[in-house]
């Protein structure tokens, strides 16, 4: 039996930027208002900049020194906690998957973070998060799970051997650049760009910077067109690079029961998934990739925690041709059929898609027209692209049902997605049908799973009656049906 343990003194650093980065936004705005009359930084808003810094480490220190683990063969003891002491006892067998990741911090010092889950867990957070120990320390946390599991097995089939880690796929260097290419990320790079922009507005003085683009207005509208192009064209590379970083190495394995993930260049990511504990596959199409065939594979599963979100919508396939996911997923021996036929919502649903659509769509548009004339026509552009979006989410939505699995599929922010789960991962089917509904014959229908945040779901809209029913009998009965 080890003794306690604190974790590694950079867990200071890691733990004062956590506080920092929970409070960033609420404490730069109320350094940035103008409270002296003028706005912007003065005097006493850099003495309250350092001691906000230096409670950050001191509040990093304190959670570091009061916090303390221990490993023993049968359970993993934690003791934290300053004004409220803490002792958490996670016995080894309940342990469901151990997560390990290498930020920049830890990497620096050969460290990295362990998130413990567990089955059963429901209060929405990791049963323990070992922010910053030694790579061995980790490596005792895994060869003590796989003990418990090769004990497991033993006393199951008597035989005591676990399958080495098998390579089922490797995402190579071209369909990492494809995938970065296509990730539409290029929008949360800008939406970032203008929250700081406008955080620091009284900070840094932009009344010289408005005059040079007026200038350049005037100069002639393609110049300024250029100068937005060139805007977008290096929002863009940043996306591009962020998502390599991220998703570079990225590499599939399976041992016994579990998927073994691994991606990053910058922060290893290393995640592992009990296949009894997936609840639903969802294959996401987004607009850019759906004409080339190519689709992004996520398994959705009932791990997860706030500290460990990632495990709950877990990305298994970062960008696949669809005709090869049947092949590539059949090794990991999951219950899954693809490639069904879907029956699709009927010609008369069309009429309520494009409706439901306009029906808040045009009186935006007007009020957008009346009030910023004359750059307020501008958004007469949103008329054309909304109403192909809705066409686009009739075309999409459809059913299936093959043996004991339903397939749903539905447009979602210009991606279509199809929902693939289980019947016995089902935890609740909704049907809905409001009295405009009925006059046509239609209905709605949700189905869904528990995640490790709540639940995840498909959901079909203005579905014939009749497959309202059909469905809804599926689930409620041990009916036998199959729409292939």
């Amino acid at each position: 039996m080890s003794e306690f343990k604190r974790l590694h003194p950079v867990a200071i650093i890691i733990n004062a930027l956590k506080v920092l980065k929970e409070t960033l936004i609420p404490i730069l705005i109320l350094i940035l208002l103008p409270s002296n009359g003028r706005g912007g930084w003065d005097f006493y808003d850099l003495i309250f900049a350092g001691v906000y810094f230096v409670i950050s480490i001191i509040s990093g220190a304190i959670t570091w020194f009061k916090f303390k683990y221990q490993i023993t063969p049968e359970e993993i003891r934690i003791r934290q906690g300053f004004f409220v002491k803490k002792k958490r006892y996670i016995r080894i067998e309940r342990i469901q998957s151990i997560d390990i990741t290498e930020g920049i911090i830890q990497r620096l010092f050969s460290l990295v973070q362990v998130n413990i889950e567990t089955a059963g867990s429901s209060s929405g957070k990791a049963e323990g998060v070992l922010t910053a120990i030694k790579k061995e320390d980790a490596e005792v946390f895994q060869t003590l799970l796989k003990d418990a599991k090769k004990l497991q097995s033993f006393d199951n089939t008597s035989e005591g051997l676990l399958n080495e880690e098998k390579t089922l796929f490797q995402m190579p260097f071209s369909q990492l650049f494809l995938m970065a290419a296509t990730s539409g990320g290029i929008g949360i790079v800008f939406s970032g760009a203008l929250v700081l922009f406008s955080q620091f507005t009284e900070v840094i003085r932009f009344n010289r910077f408005f005059n040079e683009v007026e200038k350049l207005i005037t100069v002639g509208i393609y110049m300024f067109i250029f100068v937005i192009f060139l805007a977008l064209l290096l929002a863009y590379i940043i996306s591009t690079i962020l998502v390599f970083l991220k998703y570079a190495n990225f590499t599939v394995k399976k041992s016994e029961d579990e998927l073994i993930i691994t991606r990053g260049l910058l922060e290893k990511r290393r995640l592992t998934i009990p296949i009894a504990k997936i609840q639903a596959i969802r294959v996401v199409e987004n607009i850019i990739r759906q004409p080339f065939g190519f689709a992004t594979v996520y398994v959705e599963t009932a791990s997860g925690s706030i500290e460990n979100n990632e495990n709950s919508k877990v990305m298994l396939f970062p960008i696949i041709k669809k005709q090869k996911i049947k092949q590539l997923i059949e090794p990991f021996e999951m219950d899954y059929v693809f490639d069904v036929p879907i029956t699709h919502v009927p010609q008369r649903a069309l009429k309520r898609y494009v409706f439901r659509l306009w029906i808040w769509l045009i009186p935006a548009i007007v009020i957008i027209v009346y009030f910023f004339r004359p750059y307020g026509y501008i958004a007469l552009l949103l008329f054309p692209i909304f109403t192909f979006y809705a066409y686009l989410s009739f075309r999409t939505a459809g059913w299936n049902i093959s043996g004991r699995q339903l397939t749903l599929t539905f447009q979602e922010f210009f991606a279509k997605n199809t929902y693939i789960v289980q019947k016995n991962k089902v935890q609740s089917m909704t049907t809905r049908q409001s009295i405009f509904q009925k006059k046509v014959q239609l209905g709605s229908i949700t189905a869904n799973s528990l995640t490790g945040l709540g639940a995840s779901s498909g959901d079909v809209i203005d579905v014939d009656e009749k497959d309202v029913t059909i469905m809804k009998n599926w689930y409620k009965h041990s009916v036998k049906y199959s729409n292939q």
